[in-house]
């Protein structure tokens, strides 16, 4: 799906709410700061999470258990 660059989040998150029902979903962003820009977005009614090089690997350990468990 094309859309402006400053739509994006907007758009990700109306994807989410049509297609992401009670799954669990992975978002791919090109960079850590995209990531963290979704983490940070109130556009998007989901709980997120990010996992990324620059997170120590106990947290993003943490993080695939909890993702793995539904818990976001």
């Amino acid at each position: 799906m094309e859309c402006e660059r400053d739509d994006r989040i907007d758009a990700l998150g109306k994807i989410i709410s049509v297609y992401g029902g009670k799954g669990k979903m992975i978002v791919f962003t090109q960079t850590k700061n995209d990531a963290n820009e979704l983490m940070r977005t109130e556009t998007i009614d989901a709980e997120i999470e990010v996992l990324h090089g620059g997170i120590p690997q106990n947290q993003r350990e943490v993080t695939m258990r909890r993702f793995k468990a539904g818990k976001f």
